[in-house]
């Protein structure tokens, strides 16, 4: 009866020893995977900080784009206002040549 004891109480030892190894290596592998999920997240959470910028600075350059665009088209037309004003006086100074010349022409030909 004693041996049967002895043999139970060293099974016992065993045992408390493989469930703390157990709980041990359980631990380890917990916190690891905690680490792992933390590290991950972190990831997720700079890419996300990094889209953000990526966002912002995209609107502020599609913003900066329009105006360009605005400043460009108002240009134009300030441009095509100018040369048809300009084609106007053109016109305007051909005829008066044109009158001039037709005018120079009866007076010579009345001479």
């Amino acid at each position: 009866a004693l041996v049967s004891t002895q043999t139970t109480g060293t099974e016992l030892e065993e045992l408390k020893r493989s469930v703390q190894t157990t709980e041990s290596k359980w631990g380890d592998l917990t916190n690891g995977f905690s680490e792992k999920i933390s590290d991950i997240d972190g990831m997720f959470q700079g890419l996300r900080e990094s889209q953000d910028g990526l966002r912002t600075e995209l609107h502020g350059d599609l913003e900066k784009h329009k105006n360009e665009m605005s400043e460009l088209r108002n240009f134009k037309q300030k441009l095509e206002e100018e040369f048809e004003k300009l084609k106007g006086k053109l016109n305007d100074e051909r005829k008066t040549h044109e009158d001039a010349q037709a005018l120079l022409t009866d007076s010579l030909e009345s001479c």
